[in-house]
């Protein structure tokens, strides 16, 4: 498989490929929407997660509380979360 190019539209990365004399395309979500429970105060936070990083680890304070929320995430290679965490930052 040979990448010929590729683009974002619609908030997809897309990869044009070659196979011989055909082609294929692929997307990868670059974003995606997560709800969560915050871990002190159990409000719901919403946030946006990218999607084009295999394995993050990210603190952002509760929209609610104003507590700090560990997050660690993992993404597959077609873009999927398939691992979504959030804990204290004193666990």
């Amino acid at each position: 498989m040979v990448c010929v190019f590729e683009e974002i539209l619609f908030g997809r990365l897309w990869f044009y490929c070659e196979f011989g004399v055909c082609s294929s395309v692929k997307s990868v979500n670059l974003e995606q929407d997560q709800t969560v429970a915050c871990p002190y105060c159990g409000e719901e936070v919403a946030m946006v997660i990218n999607s084009t990083i295999a394995s993050q680890d990210f603190v952002e304070d509760c929209q609610v509380c104003c507590r700090p929320i560990q997050f660690q995430v993992s993404v597959d290679q077609e873009g999927e979360i398939f691992d979504f965490r959030a804990k204290r930052e004193d666990e």
